[in-house]
């Protein structure tokens, strides 16, 4: 476990969670919807989400499944470093 690496990472988590918003208000299947939902993701080297994990879903079945589906392959505006702790928690709300 690398503190330094999750830090450095973490500060950038306003980034990363603005570009989990944006591809989740782009999306068709969940754009223009309310909700909050705890996502808990693993990035490949690339910074791509290679595994996503609802930790706290919204409380609908299809929704949930629909920010899978959205999430599931998206990237993240820079790579993680190789060290960074994974899986990487996530708040996402919707208004």
């Amino acid at each position: 476990w690398n503190f330094l690496a999750a830090w450095a990472y973490g500060r950038k988590a306003g980034e990363n969670t603005a570009a989990i918003t944006r591809q989740l208000q782009e999306d068709p299947r969940t754009g223009g919807r309310q909700f909050s939902a705890r996502v808990a993701v693993v990035l490949d080297p690339q910074g791509a989400i290679r595994s996503i994990e609802i930790q706290r879903g919204t409380g609908k079945r299809k929704l949930d499944r629909d920010i899978f589906d959205t999430l599931q392959g998206a990237m993240m505006p820079e790579p993680p470093p190789p060290d960074l702790p994974q899986p990487i928690w996530f708040e996402v709300v919707a208004r």
